[in-house]
């Protein structure tokens, strides 16, 4: 499989987040899993990491107030994508990037590894926009659990 046009790939992602929405108000608080936060934290480089995590937990904590439960059971691609420098990565890290079509393959027939779904550790791929200074990170809700930190919105009702 080619993708031609990036807005091809990133249509994959699933329903857009409308953040202008306030019946998902106050949205559940979700983190990353330990398998997912391990693998960041082996990738990009402790003074960017911090930063990047909370991004992305905010951006998935407002996705998956969207994501249906089905969605999740059947492993489907609601993921997202997100777009960082390419200096953020650890040296040695550009190894682990992974290109669309193989991410494409992997999620067809996702087996687990470790006891974990392979759609539980985020993938590293070019810049999906074609940006030579940036790497992409495609999150799916799998990456995700609730933050036992924060109440749940029906306590907060």
């Amino acid at each position: 499989m080619t993708i031609d046009n990036p807005d091809d790939f990133c249509s994959f992602k699933g329903k857009d987040i409308d953040f202008e929405d306030e019946k998902y108000d106050p949205f559940p608080v979700y983190r990353f899993k330990p398998v997912a936060m391990n693998m960041l934290k082996h990738c990009i480089v402790p003074s960017r990491l911090d930063n990047l995590v909370a991004n992305l937990e905010y951006i998935g904590s407002r996705k998956m107030a969207n994501v249906e439960e089905l969605e999740l059971a059947e492993s489907t691609l609601s993921f997202f994508t997100n777009e960082f420098p390419r200096y953020w990565l650890k040296k040695g890290s550009e190894a682990l990037l992974t290109s669309v079509p193989e991410i494409l393959v992997s999620m067809q027939d996702p087996k687990p590894v470790g006891g974990e779904s392979p759609l539980s550790i985020p993938f590293l791929t070019e810049s999906i926009r074609g940006d030579e200074g940036k790497v992409a990170i495609l999150v799916a809700p799998q990456c995700f659990e609730k933050n036992p930190d924060f109440p749940d919105k029906q306590m907060l009702n």
